[in-house]
């Protein structure tokens, strides 16, 4: 018996988006639009409250629901205003006013406003690094500037959890003193300039091998290395309580460096007026709960970093990780004010008229609220389907503006005014501030009718610049770290989180270095920085172990067994030489070119040479060199 045939599904009312009357759309509705618009910022629906200290902001999700938890950015323009988000007005009173013409060409570094216009930046101390913090008195090299971050207490932690590790899971560890760990951390940094497609190659004694790192590890010790970086001893912890650790933090394993590691670029730099917030990606494709998965990005999994910036230079100045569903917020904090109420936690930034740009993922009615409690001014581009904000260029359609066309409107937010200002390019862009904007013009490439294209003035408001200039701190920062950035493979995330900090650490370092050498040559890049560094900490390690290798004492009784020989430190220290000594005849002619002879100690073939300080004959094939096995390996076979 056949079943019966489902019954469809009822269709959706249509509900217009300009009238809210149900039966038609808004191609359709014959009500004005400006009568609408003021009868819907009365009917808003209301808004949970969030608490910041004693002022009340609102917030601009109510069911504080996360946008991009996954990390899929679902920026979808609802122009025309949709029932969910884009509600009109809310509760402010937004007044159009007429911004003021200027014949200014505004660039990027060219923005003219009059000192009524900008705020005054409280600089108590002045930007730049803070000497007071470090002995700036003596000229310090680039290793000197890169521990002011990577200091011997971060270094010593890092060589007692890694030595744990390694003696729990490694039967042949060898013990890591903090010498060799600041070369291996050299050998990483390296590894970032020189791109080798596996790290073999770089340790190889081919044509592609690389001698200098040669000197200082051998391929084995140094994957035994990376396989026991931790920062944190979780040796002595049971199992259960390393899962009940993880459940608390994802990153407990890297937290307290972390940490650590924010205070100190807090600490070691004073920001310009212009900081900026953005975020960073770790590359990281395999399990973790905190993975991020973005299309958008490069590196479409990875791990997620909120960063402040300053604008000017690009010094990071503060960050956390992102832990995504895990993350602690305070109540009614949605994920876009979550980085803001973060980062800027530290009083260092209040009240001191810091200007701060954010993208559109940050910039909302609450997020300016926020940051204006703190004594904060705010500039940031602002989606068109946020809440609270008055009327939007819609991007396609009949009412679409021409290039140029500009509309502004004010209002007051937390006591202070704020601006939004609609201007159309190729595109409409939108930015909410609180700083006044005035009318200059720009320059811009116009498709003429013959197909020919012509360069021509457009009309463009001041505060389109003025975020240019301010909002790229953060990705002139990571323009930097890639031009060094290390990719060591490893089965375990804690090494990605490792090595982006070191690169961090390396272009801050670089930043203050430049900043108190203003007068020298400015094509001092980065790399040259590195290679610096790198040259500094390898060459100590160099005579670290030249030292140790100097002649000890030579054993009155040398062992004559291989397996005596093996527990030998005699063939391991000091400067050993092949020899060749003759047939002790005395009737030898003096052409007579025969020599002593014996069985190799290794590969028990008869050769003429042996070791002069040892008495023991080798061979030195080119395929097998048992000289140089023999006084290079710590165990002989």
């Amino acid at each position: 018996m056949a079943a019966a045939p489902k019954a469809p599904k009822p269709r959706a009312t249509v509900r217009c988006s300009n009238c809210l009357q149900l039966g038609h759309n808004k191609k359709s509705c014959s009500a004005d639009p400006s009568i609408v618009a003021s009868a819907s910022r009365k009917s808003s629906r209301p808004r949970a409250k969030r608490s910041f200290g004693d002022d009340f902001v609102e917030s601009d999700r109510g069911d504080g629901s996360d946008e991009e938890e996954n990390g899929i950015n679902s920026e979808e323009e609802l122009i025309d205003g949709s029932d969910a988000e884009s509600d009109g007005g809310g509760e402010f009173d937004w007044i159009p006013y007429e911004l003021e013409e200027r014949d200014v060409r505004m660039t990027r570094s060219n923005v003219q406003y009059n000192p009524s216009e900008y705020p005054a930046f409280k600089a108590q101390p002045p930007p730049g690094p803070n000497k007071a913090a470090y002995n700036a008195s003596k000229t310090l090299s680039p290793q000197d500037y890169w521990r002011l971050f990577f200091t011997d207490e971060i270094i010593g932690q890092f060589v007692l959890a890694t030595n744990a590790y390694g003696r729990k899971h490694n039967k042949k560890w060898e013990d890591c003193t903090a010498s060799e760990f600041h070369s291996f951390l050299a050998v990483i940094l390296i590894l970032g300039v020189v791109q080798y497609p596996n790290r073999t190659l770089a340790f190889s004694e081919g044509v592609f091998g690389n001698s200098f790192i040669r000197s200082v590890f051998t391929l084995d010790r140094f994957n035994a290395l990376v396989t026991a970086w931790h920062y944190e001893d979780m040796t002595e912890m049971t199992q259960q309580e390393r899962q009940n650790a993880m459940k608390s933090d994802p990153f407990y394993p890297v937290k307290s460096f972390t940490d650590i590691m924010a205070q100190r670029f807090m600490t070691m730099y004073n920001c310009g007026q212009k900081i900026d917030i953005d975020e960073q990606s770790v590359h990281w494709k395999g399990r973790h709960i905190c993975r991020v998965y973005n299309p958008k990005k490069n590196d479409k999994w990875h791990f997620r970093i909120y960063a402040l910036n300053d604008s000017s230079t690009g010094y990071m100045a503060n960050f956390f990780l992102y832990q995504g569903k895990t993350e602690v917020r305070e109540e009614n904090v949605s994920a876009t004010l979550n980085p803001l109420n973060v980062l800027l936690r530290n009083k260092k930034f209040h009240n001191k008229n810091h200007i701060l740009f954010t993208d559109n993922w940050y910039t909302s009615v609450p997020a300016l609220e926020f940051v204006v409690s703190i004594g904060l001014h705010y500039v940031g581009t602002v989606k068109a389907n946020k809440k609270s904000l008055p009327k939007r260029f819609s991007k396609t359609g009949p009412t679409k503006r021409r290039r140029g066309d500009v509309e502004a409107h004010k209002t007051t937010i937390a006591g202070k005014d704020a601006y939004f200002v609609a201007w159309m390019d190729n595109k409409p862009v939108h930015v909410l501030s609180t700083i006044m904007s005035f009318m200059g013009n720009c320059q811009r490439f116009v498709m003429e009718p013959n197909g020919r294209l012509e360069k021509k003035k457009v009309a463009q408001p001041s505060v389109i610049q003025l975020y240019n200039s301010g909002m790229g701190g953060t990705d002139l920062f990571d323009q930097r770290m890639s031009y060094i950035r290390p990719k060591v493979k490893s089965k375990k995330w804690m090494p990605r989180i490792f090595t982006h900090l070191l690169n961090a650490a390396v272009v801050n370092a670089y930043i203050m270095y430049r900043a108190d050498r203003v007068d020298e040559n400015d094509r001092y890049s980065i790399t040259d920085f590195l290679c610096a560094l790198t040259v500094d900490v390898i060459m100590q390690r160099q005579d670290e172990l030249r030292r140790a290798s100097l002649p000890a004492e030579r054993p009155s009784n040398l062992p004559k067994q291989l397996s005596t020989w093996s527990r030998c430190d005699f063939r391991l220290q000091g400067m050993h030489f092949p020899a060749q000594i003759p047939v002790e005849n005395e009737n030898r002619d003096p052409h007579d070119d025969r020599y002593r002879r014996g069985l190799c100690m290794l590969c028990k073939a008869k050769v003429n040479t042996q070791c002069a300080e040892c008495g023991v004959f080798l061979c030195q094939e080119t395929i097998q060199n048992c000289f140089r096995a023999f006084h290079c390996k710590p165990r002989l076979k």
